[in-house]
């Protein structure tokens, strides 16, 4: 390893205990060794210890771990603000005493107490030991002496967890941060050459290889969640109580396209099958409402990823699951994977959980459920306007995108200009430097440089003028609220986001919005007053819909009459619009899962699958929500190396040919969890510790020993804020804060007396009487608004018609 470049300079790196100190000095690392083909790899021999001295060290750290465990659960018990009973003590004995494992971390206690290696104690008892039972019984006869203590220790708990609540919202700020450098840069200067290109090549086949799993396992997930959501499941309850999943070989009736969308709004056929059919079941009818904690509501989640993986992209067999595995779609199909790469595979198992999870974690039910009724109310109360209006929209999108080519062509032609004007002046300006020139043609030089500079300054002038300029603060906030500012116009956003995507700036597309809705209320005033449903009609059909429909309200012959009742317009639905409801609440009446189901991905996936057919059939395909992560299939994705990932790409024993690295010690650091507990000696044996910690440092980081190594040769370094720097807090925390601290001000502040509620319900009744007199104000007001404005336009033809007249008699007098 390269000398430190001052013997002052300190950093804090990992020590082999896993423990960072600040006051460790850089310590030389053995460079790495090429192993020769064939060559086994280094074992680590741990010392072997009899059994009975084994036991004895773990016995000595009883203590310790007791202590732990209660201390542990006393501060979770003081983050619940719960109290300290007789109840929860019970609790934490059993959990304590009535176990059939050895306590975790127990035998790790053990090894540092005594300074052994990892592994030691564990290794030196084996597998017919009796410290399970020396723990009970060690528990059993002192725990009434640690419930002492922690009756003496749990009021400072809560009255730190207290403190922490007075200083701010219990907002978590994350302290990782990343920064960027090239590959080259903190490398290791080894004395083989060879070797560092070696180690770049292993990590370049390390995210090849990370990138076709990636890939394989969203395909596989994706054809499991689409061959799941059209079989369906059926669940079955015992006498017992039980549950049991069955899977639902659906063959009812399917739903076809044209129950959704009418012959004339499929745009986009190709979406779905050629006989129309959306193969997707419906969800089960019966005892949905019991499944609660059962292993289909975790399906799709992290454990079920990893079945997943281990069933078809495993050579092992995957722990028994009675449900999954009635609801596998793919059978017994598995597709082969290279070896010696299992950590590598398993971070990114993880990511894709991770990324899985998010997708569902949001409002995406919610938000298809609002894409698919409002689709459909359009297309079937207002098809006309909703036909001009989709050809409104693309020409805008058409035009703002050829502007945005013309203006990329033109700006790059300048940009151009100025580069070449640039070297040129860069040119004239070394000649004029240069000590051979004459004096006569340094000034002709100079004279040169500063007619290039001219040209190059008029030049970025009318580069400046042709920018669009960007709009303010100020101005980005009025066109926000011009675009959101009512439910009537929802449909603004889906224009926002496609004349953005065509490359129009936020200001023009404020002015867009405002002619497109202007051109849609002279069509809805001229052309369809009354065969058609407002926009605002529609809209409010839409939040009654969803109402009925996430109410679980009962379709029967009575559902008309629970609309009217429901119905808060100023003006009577139509029988068109009462029949758009009723039938969109049959068709989805079957998607929707009960109110008091779980949630979870199985129950809300077959709505969100008929939303993104219907809506790419209707020319929406750009709104539609992805059920599955992706991957591109074009770039390598970025691998994520740690210890563990950078041992089992270097030195694992399952290569045939690889690097024996080791430790400050001179000791071969020979399996991932060796490697764990050396994670300062492990990267040191290809990186350059001294490089990285200083890079870290200038952005105020210790760093994590993590580093992103993308396929362009770019690492992004991964460290934690010092203790004594207080991260940036981002708009969005901000407000995040400001929003939690109104919530426990009101949480605070909560008043339960009777008179309190009494005088509140009072305001909430005066305030709905005044809204619904507002409302009614503004509709007569609309009304007489338009009525006025019919009058004008009649008076206005009607003085025309008169002068027209006039000039009419006019000239015939003349002409008699």
């Amino acid at each position: 390893m390269d000398k430190p470049k001052s013997k002052r300079r300190k950093k804090a790196i990992q020590t082999s205990s896993g423990l960072a100190s600040s006051s460790t000095t850089f310590v030389e690392t053995p460079y790495p060794e090429r192993r020769a083909s064939g060559q086994a790899a280094p074992t680590k021999r741990i010392s072997k210890l009899s059994r009975a001295v084994c036991q004895e060290a773990v016995r000595k750290v009883f203590p310790l771990q007791l202590s732990a465990n209660i201390e542990n659960a006393l501060r979770r018990l003081a983050s619940q603000d719960k109290k300290l009973t007789e109840d929860v003590w019970k609790d934490i004995y059993n959990k304590n005493a009535i176990v059939t494992r050895v306590p975790r971390g127990l035998f790790s206690r053990a090894d540092d107490l005594g300074g052994h290696e990892p592994h030691t104690i564990r290794k030196g008892l084996g597998f017919a030991h009796t410290v399970v039972a020396d723990w009970k019984t060690f528990v059993q006869r002192e725990f009434g002496i640690y419930k002492q203590q922690g009756y003496n220790i749990y009021p400072r708990y809560r009255e730190e967890h207290e403190r922490r609540n007075k200083m701010g919202p219990k907002l978590t700020i994350k302290r990782t941060r990343t920064c960027p450098s090239k590959l080259t840069q903190i490398l290791r200067t080894l004395p083989n050459g060879a070797d560092v290109q070696d180690f770049k090549q292993r990590l370049d086949n390390a995210a090849i290889v990370a990138t076709d799993y990636a890939g394989t396992l969203t395909a596989v997930t994706r054809a499991v969640m689409i061959g799941t959501a059209e079989q369906g499941f059926s669940v079955d309850l015992a006498a017992d109580g039980s549950v049991a999943i069955k899977r639902g070989n659906y063959a009812g009736q399917r739903h076809h396209i044209k129950d959704f969308l009418p012959s004339g709004a499929q745009k986009h056929k190709e979406y779905i099958r050629e006989d129309g059919i959306i193969p997707v079941a419906p969800l089960p009818s019966e005892n949905i409402d019991n499944i609660s904690g059962h292993d289909i509501t975790k399906m799709f989640e992290f454990t079920h990823v990893e079945y997943i993986h281990t069933k078809h992209l495993s050579p092992n067999s995957p722990k028994e699951n009675k449900t999954w595995n009635e609801l596998s779609v793919l059978g017994n199909q598995t597709t082969q994977l290279p070896g010696g790469f299992s950590k590598t595979l398993h971070q990114q198992l993880v990511t894709f959980s991770t990324n899985l999870h998010n997708i569902w974690t949001g409002n995406i039910f919610g938000r298809c459920l609002d894409r698919l009724v409002l689709i459909y109310l359009r297309v079937h109360l207002a098809p006309n306007r909703e036909q001009k209006y989709k050809e409104l929209v693309a020409r805008k999108a058409k035009e703002a995108k050829e502007r945005k080519v013309s203006t990329t062509k033109k700006r790059s032609a300048t940009r151009e200009l100025l580069r070449h004007e640039t070297r040129y002046m860069n040119k004239c300006l070394s000649k004029a430097a240069e000590a051979v020139t004459p004096q006569g043609r340094r000034r002709e030089w100079k004279r040169r440089a500063e007619l290039s500079s001219q040209r190059w300054a008029a030049m970025y002038q009318i580069h400046r003028e042709s920018q669009t300029p960007r709009p303010s603060a100020g101005t980005r906030q009025a066109g926000a609220e011009d675009v959101h500012k009512s439910e009537t116009h929802e449909s603004q956003e889906d224009v926002a986001d496609r004349l953005l995507e065509a490359g129009m700036d936020e200001e023009c597309v404020v002015e867009a919005l405002v002619q497109i809705d202007m051109q849609q209320e002279e069509y809805e005033q001229k052309e369809a007053p009354e065969c058609e449903t407002s926009s605002r009609t529609i809209a409010a059909l839409k939040s009654l819909t969803k109402k009925l429909l996430l109410s679980n309200t009962k379709i029967d012959g009575a559902l008309e009459e629970k609309i009217h009742s429901a119905w808060k317009g100023s003006e009577e639905l139509t029988a068109e619009e009462i029949d758009a409801v009723t039938n969109i609440c049959k068709v989805l009446q079957p998607f929707i899962p009960d109110k008091n189901a779980p949630r979870c991905i199985m129950l809300h996936m077959p709505l969100v699958m008929i939303s993104n057919a219907v809506q790419c059939v209707a020319g929406y395909s750009a709104y539609t929500r992805e059920i599955c992560p992706v991957v591109s299939p074009a770039s390598i994705r970025a691998l994520p190396l740690d210890v563990r990932t950078m041992f089992e790409i270097v030195a694992s024993p399952a290569r045939q040919e690889g690097f024996i690295i080791r430790d400050r010690h001179n000791l071969p650091i020979t399996s991932a969890e060796w490697a764990t507990h050396n994670k300062e000696d492990t990267f040191a044996s290809f990186f350059n510790m001294q490089e990285i910690h200083s890079i870290c440092s200038s952005y105020n980081l210790e760093f994590d020993h993590r580093i992103m190594y993308l396929p362009n040769g770019t690492v992004h370094i991964q460290g934690v804020l010092k203790e004594t720097v207080s991260p940036s807090v981002s708009y969005y925390d901000a407000r995040r804060k400001a929003k939690v601290n109104r919530k426990e001000s009101a949480t605070n502040k909560k008043d339960n007396s009777p008179d309190f509620r009494k005088n509140l319900n009072a305001i909430d009744s005066a305030i709905s009487d005044l809204s619904k007199d507002l409302k009614n104000k503004t509709a007569r007001l609309r009304k007489a608004y338009h009525g006025v404005k019919k009058q004008k336009e009649v008076l206005k033809t009607m003085r025309v018609a008169v002068a027209t007249d006039a000039s009419t008699s006019v000239q015939a007098q003349k002409l008699t």
